[in-house]
């Protein structure tokens, strides 16, 4: 791993940015009709806002807008075509930041019936220049799968974030991911697996701050385990489902208090 990511990586914890899609939902997003990956053409302004909300409460890395899109989600509207226009627009949007851009590639890319669509997604977004590529909320099996795919195309960083890590850490390794992590779970329960992982490679916490009808948490009570998290050696905390700015200001206030002791 090289370049701009890996050094600051390599320099201390880094914050990255909160959810996209519940926050377009938010604002009128109906996934009934719609997609969040749409509004980097439809809502362009509004994107660019959840990217700068971000970057203003501390994040040093958003993600693009970018979780569903490619050719094969996009065909559920008739709208593949357009992945590459999406996937460029998102980039643009996410780099209006300031702020590193990671090119979010959701677990729908990697699918039987279209399996080129994964990397057809991800080189629009090193073509269009991400500092690096994430897998979200991955099975373990298929992230294995999808990070050795990706290795074909690009020497750059590589973080694959899952839900269920189990004893798959080394064998994300060895298939040539940079970073291991959890997205999508309570973050005391994505602590606790992080903790338990032996990927011997930087760490991820991604946390949900809510979840429909199971909880929904405070900045505050979101950000408690980070403290611990960091004393751990996890490298990257950002927020998945539910979290806004404000959780990721929650997480920045607390990376100088514990790099200070």
């Amino acid at each position: 791993m090289s370049g701009v990511f890996a050094a600051a990586l390599r320099a201390g914890p880094l914050v990255l940015d909160a959810a996209i899609g519940t926050r377009l939902i938010a604002q009128g997003l109906d996934l009934r009709d719609d997609d969040p990956a749409f509004w980097n053409l439809t809502h362009p302004e509004e994107v660019a806002r959840c990217h700068e909300l971000d970057r203003h409460a501390g994040a040093d890395i958003v993600l693009t807008n970018t979780f569903g899109a490619n050719r094969v989600w996009l065909g559920r509207w008739n709208r593949a075509a357009e992945f590459a226009e999406i996937n460029r627009a998102a980039v643009t949007l996410a780099r209006s930041s300031g702020a590193m851009v990671l090119g979010s590639i959701g677990p729908t890319a990697w699918n039987s019936s279209d399996p080129s669509a994964l990397l057809a997604q991800a080189e629009v977004l090193l073509e269009a220049g991400v500092d690096g590529l994430i897998l979200e909320t991955f099975t373990g099996v298929n992230a294995i799968e999808a990070v050795a795919s990706l290795r074909s195309i690009t020497s750059g960083p590589i973080i694959a974030s899952v839900f269920d890590p189990g004893d798959y850490g080394a064998q994300l390794a060895d298939a040539g991911a940079d970073v291991v992590g959890v997205n999508c779970a309570h973050p005391v329960d994505a602590a606790r697996m992080l903790m338990e992982l032996d990927a011997q490679l930087p760490l991820l916490w991604k946390p949900s701050a809510a979840l429909p009808e199971r909880y929904a948490l405070t900045p505050s009570e979101f950000a408690a385990p980070v403290s611990d998290l960091i004393r751990h050696g996890v490298r990257l905390l950002g927020g998945c489902c539910g979290a806004t700015s404000d959780h990721i200001a929650a997480i920045r206030r607390l990376i100088p208090v514990v790099e200070a002791r």
